[in-house]
């Protein structure tokens, strides 16, 4: 039984290694994977690393020999070391998925330059391991032999109050939270897939089955991996004394373990690449990079608004060029309702693949079908002007025919129908299917009344 255990976990060893290692090449080769959300990523990869380093060898060598080899000491050393680096693996999984989760449903808070998040996340899982694989070395529970003497792990057979409640605080935050987490996020991306699926049933099924599949396979190699450990915990720590077997107690030890091999098949090669060509490939290797690589834009107006039309710089030296206030007459050929469109501060907002031109216009490069959305607030109000915000689209810049896609209207008046000190904002967003060169921008009906505050008006769309 030693050898068929060693076999295992000298298989478990050698593809960890190789395949986990292989990630860390592709991650150190193309700097194009280098996202905050893929750092996540990059953590779970240490970790299983870590285990394979650290971990797997010495229960490898043990059951090889069919005993312990490195003592009491090592013992302790192997519970505390692997567990820590276990946790940091479901820890990370977890909020893999929630910021899956935020990156599908919240887009326009994306930022993908901003690695801080990422940072303190990752930061955060070591610490959190670190808080509950500390104790048994400081006196609540402990850490030793396990199962048939080839590996060690927290002490689960002894039945002391300590050592069962640390038993139950560890399943509970450790075990059973990031797999809740892990649920109610992929569940989420689900549902918005799903409701995208019912506007546009062609363009969404195909991506709706290839995220069904990526949620069905982590959650069930999370169980596969994990779960078997945590009921042999359980039933090792209330159930009937010898009930867990030392055989028995080797099979959760195994599967855990080799979650080191899973992690990188699911997480980074899960993608369909048959078509793809080699650099495509790099740039699609993780889920992530799918996600935070879509063509994506996320615009922050102006505080103050110069415009770049020198015809309005001509006749309205305004901060905002609003052609109501301007004292000298534009010419007949100069388009009055051009000079009511929000423009953009491009050194603060985020594009990815779609076109900026002159200030105003975002433009499209690639046809499909996108989620299109602004928020517009107004500070002010004017008895003569509707507070309303539309979303206008043209074929190309040489265009003159504009057409409104969207629109939506708020009110800053009481029932009584006077202006009230306060803001109203108005927010709209919808799926458009839109060609290459076609151009988004926003309209208002007087610019002087838009609130020019950080996150009071916004602007975007990104690709389904």
């Amino acid at each position: 039984s030693h050898t068929a255990v060693a076999v295992l976990l000298g298989v478990i060893l050698v593809a960890g290694i190789l395949s986990n290692s292989l990630v860390l090449l592709l991650f150190v080769k193309y700097r194009s994977l280098w996202t905050p959300i893929n750092l996540i990523l990059l953590n779970i990869n240490l970790s299983d690393i870590l285990v394979c380093v650290f971990g797997t060898p010495f229960s490898f060598a043990a059951s090889l020999q069919g005993r312990w080899l490195i003592g009491e000491g090592g013992c302790m050393w192997y519970g505390f070391a692997n567990s820590l680096f276990g946790i940091v693996s479901l820890v990370s999984l977890s909020v893999l998925s929630y910021e899956r989760c935020t990156v599908v449903l919240q887009p326009s808070q994306v930022d993908v330059s901003d690695f801080r998040k990422a940072r303190f996340c990752v930061g955060g899982s070591w610490l959190y391991a670190l808080l509950w694989t500390s104790p048994p070395l400081l006196g609540w529970s402990s850490y030793g032999p396990e199962g048939a003497g080839t590996t060690c792990s927290v002490q689960w057979q002894l039945r002391s109050p300590a050592s069962v409640s640390y038993v139950l605080c560890l399943l509970v935050f450790c075990l059973l939270l990031p797999f809740l987490v892990m649920v109610y996020s992929y569940g989420r991306i689900l549902v918005a897939i799903r409701r995208v699926g019912r506007i546009n049933q062609l363009t969404a099924q195909r991506r709706e089955q290839h995220i069904l599949l990526m949620v069905l396979s982590m959650v069930s190699c999370y169980m596969l991996c994990w779960m078997p450990y945590g009921i042999m915990a359980l039933v090792a720590t209330f159930g009937k004394l010898g009930l867990v077997t030392p055989m028995v107690s080797v099979v959760p030890s195994i599967l855990a373990k080799f979650s080191t091999v899973v992690n990188p098949i699911i997480y980074m090669f899960f993608n369909n690449q048959e078509k793809l060509s080699p650099e495509a490939k790099a740039a699609h290797l993780s889920m992530e990079k799918e996600i935070t690589s879509r063509i994506l834009a996320r615009m922050i107006v102006k505080k103050k608004l110069h415009t770049e039309n020198p015809t309005c710089k001509k006749f309205c030296h305004l901060e905002i060029c609003n052609l109501k206030e301007c004292k000298t007459k534009p010419p007949k050929s100069f388009n009055v309702s051009a000079a009511n469109y929000l423009q953009w501060d491009i050194q603060h907002s985020f594009l990815r693949d779609i076109g900026y031109y002159h200030n105003v216009w975002l433009t499209v490069q690639q046809s499909g079908d996108y989620y299109v959305y602004s928020r517009v607030t107004f500070s002010k109000g004017d008895p003569r002007v509707p507070l309303a915000s539309m979303i206008k689209m043209r074929k190309n810049e040489t265009d003159k025919e504009e057409k409104t896609v969207m629109q939506a209207y708020c009110s800053l008046t009481d029932q009584s129908g006077t202006q009230i000190p306060q803001l109203c904002t108005a927010t709209q967003g919808e799926v458009v299917t839109l060609e290459s060169g076609n151009q988004l921008s926003v309209w208002v009906q007087d610019l002087s009344l838009v609130d020019y505050e950080e996150g009071a008006t916004t602007f975007g769309m990104y690709k389904l």
